[in-house]
């Protein structure tokens, strides 16, 4: 499977598809080892020219699906490289089906640190936020087993994993492996080393939490004076960038009357856009931030109504359901990806959990 992140297209390969893709991109674009593996392993009656004539026509198909040379548009829909890319389906839930039957743990969330340079009011994370974190030889060993076992889609979080001095090394790691890597930050601490990193990792995006379309709504969410101003000027950073951008928000009592504001606020800025509204408690078991829980009745009866909240069990409306669907199919937390945090007092045995996946001492 290979991702073209600025496009957020999939494409899937089998076969002696995969095997002269792979040859490619392991090359970084020299052709040689492909067309090699073409002679080898094709039948041609002119083995010089039917084997450059096949490399020749898959290169186009390549080049169709945005995966070699210039540009950003387009997803490929009809080349024979693609399998299931149907365009009323989602290749995700493809990808996510074959590794569960396959019992593949191919998805990994990464905390990577508690530390975090904003004070939100709504934040779960305990008040004591210096744990000794995880080393980066210890996060490459980790990354490696998880290549190994089949990894393929990583997630690195924290806290604000920027605020670790070792982080242009962590993104290198993930670059190495060749993860389909999504980053979640706010951005605030963005350098142009970090900037640069980014470009070059081509992440499937960077998801950045946005409290409010106005710099006074979101600083009194974040506490913290100016957090806004520094959020949007990275993400107009990393668009201007061709950097794929998901503006986050957490809909809170402050905050979600004035949702829509942030939606214009998205598409003003040529991100996406995703709204939530979960409000949990700490880790440690504090309920401060549950006060700030979205209970206006009018307000959630204004967010359910809009096209965000259209909940459907197949093609029948939940709000019509009389009984439980026979197409729900269970949580596949368990069985597709596992969640680690970055810190010294977190297991990280695989095999410690049977479900597959790990939080810290919780296993979800």
């Amino acid at each position: 499977m290979a991702y073209h992140t600025p496009s957020q297209s999939v494409v899937f390969l089998e076969g002696d598809s995969a095997e002269v893709w792979w040859r490619i991109y392991t090359a970084n674009g020299d052709c040689q080892p492909a067309l090699q593996y073409i002679r080898d392993n094709g039948t041609f009656d002119d083995a010089e020219d039917g084997s450059y004539a096949v490399l020749t026509g898959f290169l186009e198909d390549l080049q169709r699906s945005n995966l070699i040379g210039e540009g950003h548009g387009g997803v490929l829909l009809e080349s024979c490289l693609a399998r299931g890319a149907d365009p009323e389906q989602n290749p995700e839930l493809e990808i996510g089906q074959f590794m569960a039957d396959h019992h593949v743990l191919y998805s990994l969330v990464l905390e990577l640190t508690y530390r975090c340079n904003e004070r939100c009011i709504h934040c779960y994370l305990p008040s004591d936020t210096r744990t000794a974190e995880l080393t980066t030889l210890q996060i490459e060993a980790l990354l490696r087993e998880f290549a190994d076992m089949g990894g393929m889609q990583l997630q690195l979080t924290g806290g604000e994993l920027f605020a670790r001095k070792d982080i242009l090394e962590i993104l290198a790691i993930a670059k190495a492996h060749g993860f389909a890597t999504s980053i979640i930050s706010n951005l605030t601490l963005m350098t142009d080393e970090i900037l640069a990193a980014l470009i070059n990792l081509h992440p499937r995006s960077v998801g950045c939490s946005i409290y409010g379309a106005t710099a006074a709504l979101h600083d009194s969410v974040t506490t913290i004076k100016g957090s806004f101003d520094k959020s949007i000027h990275s993400i107009r950073a990393l668009r201007s960038a061709g950097v794929p951008v998901v503006i986050k928000s957490p809909l809170m009592r402050s905050t979600a009357p004035h949702w829509r504001e942030i939606e214009r606020l998205a598409q003003e800025l040529d991100c996406e856009y995703q709204f939530d509204l979960s409000i949990t408690a700490k880790n440690d078991g504090g309920l401060s931030p549950v006060s700030h829980r979205v209970e206006d009745a009018a307000v959630l009866k204004d967010i359910f109504a809009s096209r965000y909240y259209k909940l459907y069990a197949g093609n029948e409306p939940m709000s019509a359901l009389t009984s439980p669907s026979p197409e729900a199919g269970l949580c596949g937390g368990g069985g597709g990806s596992l969640h680690l945090t970055g810190w010294l007092g977190s297991s990280v045995h695989w095999a410690e959990c049977s479900a597959g996946s790990l939080a810290g001492n919780n296993a979800h």
